[in-house]
Formats: structure tokens, C-alpha cells, sequence
């Protein structure tokens, strides 16, 4: 029975093992829907456009169209849904709607589209290359699944990016968030895909490295790091220094601090508000380190899915 449990708990992934083939410093980013994931350079934004289409004598419908987009320096990468009509489908035709959207999108990157090959894994998706944008190198994605568009496309000076980009992107039907093996004894559940989580901190005056994960559900992020908890060093000060990182990264204010078990041990339990975006993180001791855990929603509350992200972390 040891060497049973023993086994099923070191077989379980690594991030690296789940975050698929983009640069590890990107950011994993699924919609609640489970239509599509992708990854990208910096963190996401995601933004909602409501609207309302007619198409022939259909009625008219309120749709709302969603974008999520990263704007580094050097580019830009965007991945939007918009819900196609029935009329729309009918009429049009999934493969024409993809061609369109591609056109539409080329245009408004002040380009036009070039020759298109099929966008793999998506029945009528196509991609292709945008042509004219001077300096710039720019690609476009399009297809339908289940009646929504999905439009991916990306712009920057150089052409590995925006193709790795459009590369990482999965239009698929969602699939169960994996439970992963972080630090030395630490498993953990992503609340969706994730990717590595690397940085350092001052913990009691010494730089210490972190390990862990993070990503964006829709426009809701998580992250999770661990540390070495150093002999001699106060478990409580080391979690106050890396719930510090999360909270000070935004500029936010704590509003409540108390204690809560973490793997059956003493941890506490923090929110901070920063204008209209509220975290929540989680601090605790396993075996010889110190964990923190976060989620944060820039507005309108904390996501359903948090207090289960915050509540998977135990030892392995």
C-alpha cells in the first residue's frame, strides 16, 4: 500500500510538464469556456464589448464580444470570440465567416492577408501572413467552433513571436485543470493552464529563489511560489515577505490578515484591494518550505473558482 501511494504521488506532472511549448517566462492564459488557451509575453488584459447584430430579418441579439490582449513594447497579441448568429451561420458559412474576420483583421493592421493555409486541429480555420505592414511582421488565425468565432493574431518586429504565439493557441472543448508537483514535497491543483512561475525575493535579508506556477483564467490570475524555509528564520515573517510580493506588485492596501490551516498547519489567510481589483493569498509552512498563493481579479470580485485553487495545496 506504501509503495503504491508512493508511486501515484511522484508521478504526478511538473509545470514544465503542462505548460506547453511557449517561452517559459510567458504567461498561460484558458477562457472559462474552455474554447481556447494560448500563451503570452506579458500579462493579459481582457476587455468586453457588447453589442447588437441583425442579420437579414433575423430578430436582433445582444452579443458580447471579448478580446484578451498583451501589449509589450515590442508588439502586440490578441485573442477575441465573437458569437456568429444562426442566420449568420447559415447563410455565410463557417470557412467564409473565418475568411472575413482574417481580411477584417489584416486591415486594421493597416495590411492586407496573403496567402492562407488551414489553422491545424480547426475544421474550416485558416491562418496566413499579413502583407504591407512595413517594419512589422504580422499573422492572423480564424475559425468557428461551436458557433463562435475565434480570431488570434499578433504583430511585432520579428516573426518568431507572433508565430510562436499563434502556434501555442488550442481551440478545444474544456479539459480537467491538473493537479501538479511544485517544490521539493508541494502539490497543487491549476485552476486552469499554467505555466512556471520563476523569481526571487529577500527573505529575513537573503535573496532566495522561487519556484511555482501561475496563469490567467479569463481575466483572473493565480499564481502559486514556494521557497526554502531557511533554519532559523520566523515561518510567519517568511510568509509576511512573500504575501508582501503579491500585494506591493499592485500598490495594494491589506484589508483583513488571519489565521488559517494550510495542510493541517498553522497559515494565514490575507485580502488587499488595490482601486477596483481584490486579492486573496494564502501563506503557510509545508515540510521545510514557505508557500504563498494568490488570486486576484482586477473587478468585480473574486472568481467562484478561488477558494478550491487556494484550498488544493498540500504535500506530496
Amino acid at each position: 500500500m506504501i509503495a503504491l501511494v508512493f508511486a501515484a504521488c511522484t508521478s504526478l506532472p511538473t509545470v514544465s510538464d503542462v505548460a506547453g511549448p511557449a517561452p517559459a517566462d510567458w504567461i498561460r492564459m484558458a477562457s472559462t469556456d474552455g474554447r481556447w488557451r494560448g500563451s503570452f509575453p506579458t500579462w493579459p488584459i481582457v476587455s468586453e464589448h457588447p453589442q447588437t447584430v441583425q442579420f437579414g430579418d433575423e430578430p436582433a441579439q445582444d452579443v458580447v464580444i471579448r478580446w484578451s490582449q498583451s501589449s509589450p513594447g515590442w508588439g502586440s497579441y490578441a485573442v477575441g470570440t465573437v458569437p456568429q448568429t444562426p442566420a449568420v451561420l447559415a447563410s455565410t458559412g463557417p470557412k467564409m465567416i473565418a475568411i472575413g474576420a482574417a481580411g477584417s483583421a489584416a486591415e486594421h493592421m493597416e495590411g492586407r492577408l496573403g496567402p492562407t493555409v488551414p489553422w491545424e486541429g480547426i475544421e474550416n480555420g485558416i491562418r496566413g501572413h499579413v502583407i504591407g505592414t512595413g517594419e512589422h511582421y504580422a499573422s492572423v488565425a480564424a475559425g468557428v467552433v461551436d458557433g463562435v468565432l475565434v480570431l488570434a493574431h499578433a504583430t511585432a518586429k520579428e516573426g518568431a513571436s507572433v508565430e510562436g504565439f499563434l502556434d501555442g493557441i488550442q481551440v478545444f472543448g474544456g479539459k480537467p485543470p491538473p493537479e501538479v508537483a511544485v517544490g521539493e514535497g508541494i502539490r497543487a491543483r491549476c485552476p486552469a493552464f499554467c505555466g512556471p512561475a520563476v523569481d526571487a525575493v529577500s527573505i529575513a535579508g537573503v535573496a532566495t529563489d522561487l519556484t511555482g506556477f501561475r496563469g490567467v483564467l479569463d481575466g483572473d490570475r493565480f499564481e502559486l511560489v514556494v521557497a526554502p524555509l531557511r533554519p532559523g528564520v520566523d515561518p510567519l515573517a517568511a510568509q509576511e515577505e512573500l504575501r508582501a510580493r503579491f500585494v506591493q506588485r499592485v500598490k495594494g492596501q491589506l484589508t483583513d490578515v488571519h489565521s488559517e490551516e494550510l495542510d493541517g498547519r498553522d497559515g494565514v489567510r490575507a485580502r488587499y484591494l488595490a482601486g477596483t481589483a481584490v486579492g486573496d493569498v494564502r501563506t503557510g509552512i509545508i515540510g521545510d518550505e514557505v508557500v504563498a498563493a494568490e488570486v486576484w481579479a482586477g473587478s468585480g470580485g473574486l472568481p467562484a473558482w478561488g477558494d478550491a485553487f487556494l484550498s488544493s495545496i498540500a504535500s506530496r
